[in-house]
């Protein structure tokens, strides 16, 4: 029962709109139009690293969560980009009270037309899900949401241009998109090494996938689906394993 309360917790934070405490950081979500969700944890916790990053790129950091959480995971100097000021702010009022704070720099800045001071070897980014469908009259969450200006062709060709020769792209997309951005990486010469499908349960379809691409075509695809939870709506041991050193309430 008590692990079930803490998940809850976790719920209960998001929902509210409320700023959400994590082992080595927190996170404040007033200002950002892209809150905390589940599913950004699971991207920060899950994408891929060879341990030999130097540089990771960050584009379209929201509250600096993806960028926080690979600063933990790793020993990279990471760049974090945002378009919108408001998000830009509350980015760098989180990452500044933490220990990561020397690794992390928060500019803002259209990625189509940055200058990037040299290349990386992991661009990440949670991208605007939504290109032709009715967009929110919010200007912030049009912008956060919708691609009618970074669409995912632009956002990779960009990113393409930003890489280290090993270097490596990590989208978080919706399962409908997933075939669209392989066939757009192979147009770039970028093939797809990792793909984790995201299922909330058995009973439920995947709705998000993880993918990675990579311009190294020696690499195989590693492709896995990640249930989140189980019958008993405990999270699964592997998403737990991964979820643990972030989530205070694990």
């Amino acid at each position: 029962m008590r692990y079930r309360h803490k998940r809850a917790y976790f719920r209960i934070n998001i929902n509210m709109g409320k700023g959400f405490q994590f082992k080595q950081f927190y996170i404040s979500q007033d200002r950002c139009a892209m809150k905390v969700s589940e599913t950004a944890c699971v991207f920060g916790a899950f994408t891929p690293l060879t341990g030999k990053e130097k540089f990771i790129l960050d584009v379209g950091t929201g509250t600096g969560l993806l960028a926080l959480m690979l600063a933990q995971r790793s020993s990279a100097s990471i760049k974090a980009l945002d378009i919108d000021e408001d998000a830009v702010e509350e980015a760098r009022q989180n990452i500044t009270s933490t220990q990561f704070s020397n690794r992390i720099s928060v500019e803002r800045a259209d990625f189509l037309t940055w200058p990037p001071q040299h290349n990386f070897d992991l661009v990440i980014c949670n991208p605007p899900f939504f290109e032709n469908q009715l967009a929110s009259e919010n200007e912030k969450k049009r912008i956060a949401w919708h691609s009618s200006h970074l669409t995912l062709k632009s956002l990779i060709r960009k990113a393409t241009e930003c890489l280290s020769p090993q270097g490596r792209i990590a989208l978080l997309l919706p399962e409908q998109r997933v075939d669209e951005t392989i066939s757009i990486g192979r147009n770039l010469s970028l093939s797809p090494y990792f793909r984790y499908s995201l299922q909330h349960n058995e009973k439920h379809k995947v709705k998000y996938n993880i993918l990675g691409l990579t311009s190294q075509v020696a690499y195989p695809l590693h492709e896995r689906k990640l249930v989140l939870r189980n019958s008993l709506k405990q999270y699964t041991d592997i998403v737990y394993q991964q979820l643990q050193p972030f989530y205070a309430s694990l």
